[in-house]
């Protein structure tokens, strides 16, 4: 199987790093045709050479890892010795950003198997409840949050939990295709609102320079979703507006489906999106040929479109609260009970948590030394989130009265977002730094924008000291997290056989605090049943927190 593995890999690779190049034709075959033959045999020796000579405690991980690192420099060098591609900004940052994808894939398959929480345990168990009780939205199931998962993790993760028995595994490849579902989204925004290659930029940006919150982007992926749906959406609308209504049909039935999770959505899309449409028709345009009534007439159908699925998702949800548990919220519409801090003190605080958890979001770190790996890390994180968080932006404002209606649509919306999350930290103390993500995200597409067109594009000295700083930045970024995957095999054949101990003792259900029990269910390959309990007063109580409730029912099993 590892064989089969790495021959698949030896082959994909190649032409993965071809498309990412631009260096295949259709119209020239046979070239084509000879540059992929000679990238395979020279990505397989390079592969072999270092599997052998240093790594050789390969597993088929670092062979993957490393046949694509090797395959886009080896095709780079191909292609570019025989003049398919030339040497350029452009193809110094599509193998920069294959590079990342490859290095946030492996990260995922390696240090997220070893690090595996109960938190992300619980996309697998949903699976095994909805399969249990046939259907997708179990009575029995303990939502969390005021959030019910339409699509998310579990439609992802599922058919990777039901074709394997390894589960470990299993979870991770459902955050590995999810992470790629958004690199797939930020492409196609790149593609169809702005008509450029800004994502090589935003692509890096995103997976291995907010390294600080990569629980929450590559490991578990509980943000990852938000951030698909962001780019897709914010696309979607805008070509509806400005192009052809039918991309509203895409955009109502995505809309139907993330509303159902909680009036959350109507913060971080609903509200930017009509402000968005507000300043791209008004706040940006100060002189229009046509008339204000069909100005107006306009924004208030183009309003109905992007508020009405909402609406109807948001009535799905209302109707699932009063049937589910939604972390005992179920009567309430919000579901989360939000509510203001106590003082201007506080608010005094939270604004600063709000700069400072900028800075985490982006991996720094504090207690380490300047003159060492991490310690440049620290840097490069603090001049990133200078740039993507208040320069690039300011740069942006400055010149937005000259850009095009897509860039205005989109900067309309970071503004609103953004000034949303800064009232919720501020007045309402969600001081967590992921909650900043979707923020930052957004802030990542208008900088990556910006920099790729008026720092990248345009032919001036300049673009070379930011192609090489940015490629620098980027390579240091996957060097750091590629090194933290270092003895991940050691930590999960350690919680692999610890389970398969317990279960060769006939014992086959379990109760353990929250973090230690679904990550068990996990590692034992859901050969063991899992429930959490919490201690409150020296007594045990069920902690019916994200888990099937039947998970509590008493069984003829040996528990421990």
């Amino acid at each position: 199987m590892k064989l089969f593995v790495a021959i698949v890999m030896l082959l994909f690779m190649p032409a993965c790093a071809m498309f990412f190049l631009g260096a295949y034709s259709r119209k020239e075959k046979t070239k084509t045709g000879f540059l992929y033959l000679i990238s395979v045999i020279a990505t397989a020796v390079v592969t072999l050479v270092l599997a052998k000579g240093i790594l050789p405690e390969w597993t088929i991980y670092e062979v993957s890892a490393c046949a694509g690192i090797a395959a886009i420099v080896l095709t780079f060098a191909v292609a570019l010795f025989n003049k398919k591609i030339k040497f350029s900004v452009d193809t110094v940052l599509r193998t920069i950003c294959f590079i990342s994808i490859i290095t946030a894939v492996y990260s995922i398959l390696t240090y997220g198997q070893a690090r595996i929480n109960s938190d992300t345990a619980t996309a697998t168990l949903l699976v095994q409840s909805q399969i249990k009780h046939g259907t997708y939205f179990p009575k029995s199931w303990n939502y969390v949050n005021g959030s019910i998962w339409t699509i998310g993790l579990a439609p992802v993760v599922a058919p990777f939990s039901l074709l394997l028995s390894n589960q470990s595994l299993a979870r991770m490849l459902g955050s590995a295709l999810y992470v790629l579902l958004t690199v797939s989204g930020i492409m196609y925004m790149s593609k169809r609102l702005f008509r450029s290659d800004m994502w090589t930029l935003a692509i890096p940006l995103f997976l291995v320079f907010l390294t600080g919150e990569n629980e929450h982007i590559l490991y578990q992926g509980s943000n990852t979703g938000n951030m698909l749906w962001l780019a897709v959406n914010v696309t979607l609308v805008f070509l509806a507006v400005n192009r052809s209504r039918k991309f509203f049909i895409p955009y109502c039935i995505i809309m139907i489906a993330i509303s159902t999770a909680g009036i959350r959505v109507y913060a971080e899309q609903i509200i930017p999106m009509l402000s968005a449409l507000l300043l791209a028709e008004f706040g940006f345009n100060h002189s229009s040929d046509v008339v204000e009534r069909k100005r107006i007439k306009r924004l208030a159908e183009n309003a109905f479109f992007v508020v009405f699925p909402a609406l109807i998702g948001l009535l799905f949800y209302k109707g699932l609260c009063s049937s589910h548990s939604v972390n005992n919220y179920a009567a309430e519409f919000s579901g989360n009970g939000t509510v203001f801090v106590n003082s201007i003190t506080e608010c005094s605080k939270n604004l600063s948590l709000y700069v400072t958890n900028l800075f985490h979001c982006f991996g720094y770190n504090g207690g380490v030394e300047l003159l060492s790996l991490l310690g440049i890390k620290n840097l490069i994180s603090i001049a990133t989130c200078c740039l993507i968080c208040f320069v690039v932006p300011f740069f942006q404002w400055r010149s937005i009265k000259n850009e095009e209606q897509e860039v205005k649509f989109l900067f309309g919306y970071a503004l609103v977002h953004n000034a949303i999350i800064l009232v919720l930290v501020v007045f309402f103390g969600l001081t967590t730094p992921r909650y900043l993500l979707s923020s930052l995200f957004v802030n990542v597409l208008v900088s990556a924008r910006y920099m790729y067109a008026h720092w990248l594009k345009e032919k001036t000295i300049s673009r070379v000291f930011w192609t090489c700083a940015f490629s620098l930045a980027a390579i240091i970024e996957c060097i750091v997290i590629i090194s933290a995957s270092k003895g991940w095999k050691g930590v999960v054949d350690a919680n692999k056989s610890f389970n398969r101990y317990i279960a060769e003792r006939g014992l086959d259900k379990g109760y353990a605090t929250y973090w230690h029990a679904y990550s068990n269910s996990i590692y034992s390959d859901l050969g063991i049943e899992y429930g959490a309990f919490q201690i409150r007063n020296a007594r045990l109580y069920e902690y019916e927190w994200l888990v099937d409730s039947d998970t509590f029912i008493p069984e003829e099993k040996t528990t421990f």
